[in-house]
This record gives C-alpha cells, sequence and structure tokens, in this order.
C-alpha cells in the first residue's frame, strides 16, 4: 500500500529535486555575512571586477539585503560555465526589520556557501562571529534544504591596522569545525582574493 505523501516528504523531495537542478545547471548560491563596516559589499564588487574599480573610503551600509550574481568564469578565468548568486546581507542586527527575521526562506533557502566576514580593524566583529554562526543555525532549523551550506571565515581589511586576537580566531576555528576554511583579504591590494575565489569554485563544482 502507498503510504501518504506528507509535508516533510514534499519538502525533502524538493530539496532533493532543486539541489539537482542546480548541479545540472551549475548554479551555486552564496550568503555573505557578518557584522557592519567589515567589508562585505567590498569583497563582493572584489570578487567579481577582480579589483575595486574606485576606492573610497566611505562607507554605504548595506540597508537589508543585496543580490548580486557571480560567473564562475570571472572568479575561475577561462570559459568555465556557471553562476554563483550572493546575498549580501545587512550587518546591523539592531535595524528594526533584518533579513534573518523578515526573509528567512530568501536568506537561506538553497544555500552552498556561507561566508563569515569581520575586519582586522574590528575586534568586535571578530567577536560577533559566534552571533551570526548561532543566527545562521537557528535559520537552518526552519529550512527544508537536505544539506548544510559550508561555512568560511575571512579576515579582511588586512590592509589596515590590527585590532584583533590570532587565538581567539584559532579558538573559533578549533570550536566550529563546521567552519572548513579560513581565509585573510584586502579589498584594496588584493591580497588572500584569488585563493577565496578558487575555494568558491571549488567547493561549488563539488557540490553538496
Amino acid at each position: 500500500m502507498d503510504m501518504p505523501m506528507t509535508s516533510t516528504t514534499r519538502s525533502s523531495d524538493s530539496a532533493t529535486l532543486l539541489e539537482r537542478i542546480k548541479q545540472r545547471h551549475k548554479v551555486g548560491k552564496m550568503l555573505l555575512a557578518g557584522s557592519g563596516a567589515v567589508g562585505k559589499t567590498s569583497l563582493l564588487n572584489v570578487l567579481k571586477h577582480g579589483a575595486l574599480d574606485s576606492f573610497k573610503e566611505e562607507y554605504h551600509r548595506t540597508l537589508f539585503l543585496n543580490i548580486d550574481t557571480l560567473k564562475m568564469a570571472d572568479l575561475a578565468g577561462g570559459d568555465q560555465v556557471g553562476v554563483v548568486q550572493v546575498i549580501d546581507i545587512a550587518g546591523q542586527l539592531d535595524q528594526p526589520i533584518h533579513p534573518f527575521r523578515d526573509a528567512g526562506r530568501l536568506a537561506f533557502g538553497g544555500i552552498d556557501i556561507i561566508i563569515l566576514v569581520f575586519g582586522s580593524d574590528d575586534l568586535q566583529s571578530l567577536l560577533d562571529i559566534e552571533k551570526w554562526i548561532t543566527l545562521i543555525e537557528d535559520g537552518q532549523g526552519t529550512s527544508s534544504d537536505a544539506h548544510l551550506p559550508a561555512m568560511v571565515l575571512v579576515r579582511n581589511k588586512t590592509d589596515l591596522p590590527d585590532a584583533f586576537d590570532q587565538e581567539l580566531v584559532d579558538v573559533l576555528l578549533k570550536s566550529r569545525p563546521q567552519i572548513e576554511a579560513y581565509f585573510e583579504t584586502s579589498c584594496l591590494n588584493g591580497d588572500g582574493i584569488d585563493a577565496l575565489r578558487r575555494w568558491i569554485v571549488e567547493r561549488i563544482s563539488k557540490g553538496g
């Protein structure tokens, strides 16, 4: 006798179908998360364009979220097929409206990679990473995705004077095994950007 299809079964089947479609068309989805002013949007621009066209000191805050698309060819060079949808999420968690509370499925549905960003010049942004991981894990608890996204930690703004503690980074990486990789980057001089690009391409190509 056929068993009735429950909502849980339908959600699981939908998630599996989504993964098959993504793999067939070489589509990935990535979330940029971290406190305000750590350079998430600049990092996205550098990943996409190779360098900041005109570096500006002023800070332009992401008010809710930005959605952009990276071509795999831009990340890997050559004629590699595929795209990565990127969600650049607001860093100010105290806003009255925030994607984590008001756009849960948009923020978490089908995510393959979560890039957690903190700034070399901002110790608090490193301490806040634990808060971001907790929020993300809570969000995943409401998601029907069949797989968990890969997490990668990025220390951005390495061109600025350090205001962080490497021991805290080491403790975080040790206590959070779901963080698969750690990179140090500078959007100003390009340090670490190529290595991060290669990792993203390899991880998306590997699949969930």
